[in-house]
Order: structure tokens, then C-alpha cells, then sequence
């Protein structure tokens, strides 16, 4: 599959997502201290995968800085799999807790998710991202620009002064003239 270069702001990303791993996990080091054993345990994952995931991100940051170009599947394996732990982290403490916490988790696994699709336009086929059709440059055969209108047929204009009768009636007759001039012309 044909991916696109590397770029300085895939770097950044990497690093943002690091920068915010390991902060939750060692400087804000969660405990569960929750009667419940399902959310004690769903806040030990979440603190061990954000020093794990962010010192993967880490390599993540500093590979892309230094234009590794193969860098991409690992990055994508990272970000699918936080998104992964975070998501369903995320949206279980948001029912249970309702805080500000799980619903920024919760955005950031959803954050993970789509990175790691958005490395990945079309991971099941090894073809080349085909940009939309709106997209695509026109092919060379085609002109560039539409045909030009055909010339405006010859018909009368209306008189200057509006008839006795009214423009509907000035119109009736044309057509009746018109079509008793083509009956004449027809060969029998």
C-alpha cells in the first residue's frame, strides 16, 4: 500500500498522546478505591496501559521524527490498541461515576480509534487510497470547458408597444401563422 510521507505533525500527535499516557499514569496514578471489584480493576488497566501505552507512543513520537517509514503499523497497533482499552474503560466509568474523568477517557479512546483508522484508509486491501470522484482531476481528453450554447433561434421580438389585444393574443397568432406556414410547406 502506497502511504503518504511522513510529516512533523504525525510526530506531534504521537507526542501529545504520550505527554497525556504518562501523566495519567505515574503523576496522576489512579487507585480504586470503589466497593466494587469490576471498577477497582477497570482503574489498575487503565493506569498500567497509560505507562505502557505511553512509553509506546514515545518510541512512536521520536520514529516518526526521525522519518522511519515503517513506523506506520506500529503506530497503528498503538493507537488501536488504547482506543480499544479506553473506549469501553471510558464509557463503563461514565455510567458508573458520570465525571469529568471518563468522559475525557472515553474521548480519548475514541481519539485512539480513529487515528488509528485515519493511518489506515484501506487496511484489508493493499491498494492505493483513490481520492473521491469530486476529488479527481478531470482526465485529459476532456475539454475544459462545456460546449457553448447554441446561437438563439431567429424569432421576432414583441413589438415595442404592447398590442391592442394583449401580448397572449400577439403570441396565438404567431403560432397559428407559424403552424399554417409549416402545413403549406409540407409535401402531400
Amino acid at each position: 500500500m502506497t502511504q503518504p510521507t511522513l510529516q512533523r505533525g504525525d510526530a506531534v500527535h504521537a507526542a501529545i498522546a504520550a505527554c497525556f499516557l504518562l501523566i495519567y499514569g505515574f503523576y496522576l496514578a489512579p487507585s480504586g478505591i470503589a466497593d466494587s471489584a469490576l471498577y477497582n480493576t477497570s482503574v489498575d488497566v487503565a493506569r498500567w496501559a497509560a505507562r505502557i501505552g505511553g512509553f509506546a507512543f514515545v518510541v512512536v513520537a521520536a520514529a516518526t521524527a526521525a522519518g522511519i517509514e515503517a513506523i506506520r503499523r506500529i503506530e497503528r497497533a498503538v493507537a488501536f490498541a488504547a482506543g480499544a482499552i479506553y473506549t469501553p474503560i471510558g464509557a463503563y466509568w461514565i455510567v458508573v461515576d458520570r465525571d469529568l474523568t471518563a468522559f475525557v477517557v472515553f474521548a480519548f479512546g475514541l481519539s485512539c480509534l480513529f487515528q488509528g483508522r485515519r493511518e489506515a484508509p484501506n487496511a484489508s486491501t493493499e491498494e492505493e487510497h483513490v481520492a473521491p470522484p469530486a476529488l479527481r482531476p478531470l482526465p485529459e481528453s476532456a475539454p475544459p470547458h462545456p460546449p457553448p450554447a447554441p446561437p438563439p433561434r431567429d424569432e421576432p421580438a414583441l413589438p415595442a408597444a404592447p398590442p391592442s389585444d394583449g401580448y397572449l393574443a400577439e403570441l396565438g397568432r404567431r403560432e397559428r401563422d407559424r403552424r399554417a406556414h409549416d402545413a403549406e410547406s409540407k409535401p402531400s
